[in-house]
């Protein structure tokens, strides 16, 4: 297996969530509905979420580094956790019509942990 192999799960994930954080504001669904139901924060929650757990599979696959696959969790909690951060700054300061929302970096957190949760799950045996 190349060492890069399993990384292309969680910059796949990465790079549709940048996409999703870009879509200007203008072209995104502005409805009572969605907020009655808070669907945005769900999708924060759900975005980070597999996002968490994907890393954590890739930093335990990966064959080169062992200090990365021994704390794989803390690792992709501090790298998501950061990433779901940098990505609500930048809806604010560089994204079209976004604003950054503190609820939504509580969302992306929550979503940290839940793919912490999801992979103790899956993975039982780690």
């Amino acid at each position: 297996m190349s060492s890069a192999r399993p990384y292309w799960p969680p910059i796949t994930w990465a790079l549709l969530t940048l996409g999703l954080y870009a879509i200007p504001g203008s072209d995104m669904p502005n409805n009572g509905f969605w907020d009655v139901l808070s669907l945005d924060k769900i999708g924060h929650v759900a975005v980070f979420g597999v996002f968490t757990c994907t890393c954590i599979v890739a930093f335990r696959k990966q064959g080169s580094t062992r200090g990365l696959q021994r704390h794989a969790i803390g690792w992709a909690v501090c790298i998501c956790a950061v990433y779901g951060a940098a990505l609500e700054w930048m809806q604010g300061l560089v994204f079209s019509e976004r604003t950054s929302d503190w609820m939504d970096l509580l969302a992306n957190l929550v979503g940290v942990a839940g793919g912490v949760l999801l992979f103790r799950v899956i993975y039982r045996k780690y």
